[in-house]
């Protein structure tokens, strides 16, 4: 099965995205609100410029609890973003997420985002591995 299928499947109204102007009290913010674990990092053009997590919000307040308040999206995200596209074999990114450790991956074409899957995504429709 394809990217294409999963993305019909799970049928998500709006990716919520980020600036990487913004503080990162307001990221978290909006991973509360969302109830998400990362949010896609983009430019006015919704060009992907990375992905922020939990986890980087985390690192970031241990590595610097003093910091935290001007630290901005653009300091803590991770850039070098592993994507995939709508055309994409729903098993070999489903593997991909699972050698490299990820748990979120951008849907795009020609850098531009179209969707946000997790990992959970994957596993709500085991038929599609």
């Amino acid at each position: 099965m394809l990217i294409e299928d999963l993305m019909h499947l799970v049928a998500q109204e709006d990716t919520i995205t980020v600036d990487p102007k913004v503080g990162l009290a307001s990221a978290a913010q909006l991973l509360v609100e969302y109830n998400i674990g990362a949010l896609p990092v983009v430019d006015e053009d919704d060009s992907i410029l990375g992905v922020i997590s939990e986890r980087d919000i985390v690192k970031a307040v241990v590595k610097d609890k003093m910091a935290y308040e001007s630290l901005r999206v653009a300091d803590v995200m991770s850039s070098s973003v592993i994507t995939c596209s709508s055309e994409d074999d729903t098993k070999d990114v489903c593997d991909t997420l699972m050698q490299k450790n990820i748990r979120h991956i951008p849907v795009a074409v020609n850098n531009k985002l179209i969707m946000l899957l997790s990992m959970k995504d994957f596993l709500k429709f085991p038929a599609l591995q």
